[in-house]
């Protein structure tokens, strides 16, 4: 699922999502559901401008099955997907300028 916030922020957003659970994973971030690596959210940056930034947010279910594909069990509308979307909006909102 993508979501779009302004870009004018207290802090740097990177910090702002490790506030919300969230962990530097390659270049993106992931937040775990449980104490296993799966099922975790995963999120990254799309685009980012003066004005605001974009973010798309997905739920991985488990590890891709074939070595080197990135193809994976992910949910992008999903009620948790759409709960967390609306948790992270809320933070950034209380991060504005």
């Amino acid at each position: 699922m993508n979501f779009q916030i302004k870009a004018n922020l207290k802090y740097p957003w990177e910090r702002i999502l490790q506030q919300a659970g969230y962990h530097l994973h390659n270049d993106s971030f992931v937040k775990r559901l449980s104490s296993d690596f799966y099922p975790r959210f995963h999120v990254y940056l799309r685009k980012e401008t003066n004005e605001s930034i974009e973010f798309n947010l997905h739920l991985d279910q488990r590890r891709g099955v074939h070595a080197g594909a990135t193809a994976h069990a992910g949910e992008y509308d999903s009620e948790l997907v759409i709960n967390e979307t609306n948790r992270l909006k809320a933070l950034f909102e209380d991060n504005y300028l």
